[in-house]
């Protein structure tokens, strides 16, 4: 098990995270779209795109359909629920057909999340997370594990995180939280990745 401790400069408590695709809605709840053209060395060209609809006030989400020139197409919907008292969620998903560039192979990439955040005390809260990652020809991902082992040498074919975590609204710029991270998964050619659960603390203000 590994611990953490963490001090950032964020968003306030309360405040909505954005994505470096997200723009601001052209009006209240408007649907909208979203491209980001660019170029990286491990991507090649690519086009980021995004589809922001508004249901209601209990429901809204995107669909994103990425193209990347040295990995492939990659796809999949975002879904977010708002219940007030009954508290917040997302559910993500999102698949690549990834083209790797470093070898002679293509390889099918699975990962959704389910998260969900829950007002305990008007200062106190709790949020639970699922997160899982399928790919079949095995990917770099380190997860909370070492990064020279698991980004350069071993590659992994599935992997999963469950995180419970309370948090503790101070005031309008601080917020202080606690989190626990269960991690387990499974290397290409059978090897078990089980020693990587994580306990950290972490607070985050706004100046």
């Amino acid at each position: 098990m590994r611990h953490c401790l963490r001090l950032s400069n964020t968003r306030a408590p309360g405040e909505r995270s954005r994505s470096h695709r997200d723009s601001r809605n052209l009006g209240e709840h408007a649907n909208n779209f979203n491209f980001l053209p660019g170029y990286r060395s491990s991507f090649g060209l690519f086009l980021l795109s995004s589809y922001k609809w508004f249901w209601n006030e209990e429901l809204d989400g995107t669909f994103h359909l990425d193209y990347r020139s040295r990995r492939g197409v990659g796809a999949g919907p975002e879904l977010n629920y708002h219940l007030g008292r009954w508290g917040d969620g997302t559910f993500r998903y999102y698949y690549m057909h990834d083209n790797d560039p470093s070898a002679n192979n293509r390889r099918d990439i699975y990962y959704y999340s389910l998260e969900g955040v829950q007002d305990l005390t008007p200062k106190l809260y709790a949020g639970i997370r699922f997160s899982q990652i399928f790919a079949e020809e095995g990917l770099p991902i380190v997860g909370n594990g070492n990064l020279s082992e698991y980004f350069f040498n071993t590659l992994t074919e599935e992997i999963w995180r469950l995180s419970l975590g309370l948090g503790y609204r101070w005031n309008q710029n601080l917020l202080v939280k606690a989190e626990y991270s269960f991690e387990q998964g499974k290397e290409v050619g059978g090897g078990k990745r089980n020693q990587e659960d994580l306990f950290a603390i972490e607070a985050a203000f706004k100046f």
